[in-house]
């Protein structure tokens, strides 16, 4: 009885993310001529494809060296070519300089949706860039992104930090 409990149980989805990956950048900042690659497909076994995703982007970030603002292009493929490639500024302050987010010790995070109810696509990827020179990236610590399942969605506590250009 226990092993048929422990067996249905452990494809049970607990939390609606289903895919996270994060890459790190070290004290010099983000070299604008990096293209950092997210990989989300292929699916997790456990998913449809019928299912919908939400695409959330996050940064982490240090407010003694962060800038104010960071550009960034975004471009999403699949095996059939190019979806999409937008630009998008992340703002890390308010108006006042003072850093907008969650803080965590030493760090805030701010996080918002890039795109909303879309299918996942045969060989989906992101590739992220950064349009700031590297100076300006020197606060940055990590950028992340993140899927989760589109309609099981929390409140946002804050206003979008986000602005496509």
């Amino acid at each position: 009885m226990a092993c048929l409990i422990l067996l249905c149980g452990s494809c049970r989805r607990v939390d609606d993310v289903v895919y996270a990956d994060f890459a790190t950048f070290d004290r010099e900042g983000w070299d604008p001529v990096c293209v950092i690659p997210f990989f989300p497909w292929p699916m997790d076994s456990v998913l449809s494809p019928a299912d919908r995703f939400d695409l959330i982007l996050t940064l982490r970030y240090s407010p003694a060296d962060a800038s104010s603002v960071i550009p960034l292009e975004i471009t999403e493929e699949d095996e059939n070519g190019e979806i999409e490639t937008r630009q998008v500024s992340v703002r890390l302050r308010d108006k006042d300089g003072k850093p907008l987010g969650h803080k965590s010790v030493y760090l805030y995070e701010v996080s918002d949706t890039l795109r909303r109810n879309f299918a996942l696509t045969d060989g989906y990827l992101v590739g992220i860039t950064s349009l700031s020179p590297l100076e300006n990236t020197r606060g940055l610590r990590n950028i992340g992104l993140s899927l989760s399942l589109h309609g099981n969605r929390r409140p946002s506590l804050f206003p979008p930090l986000f602005s496509k250009q």
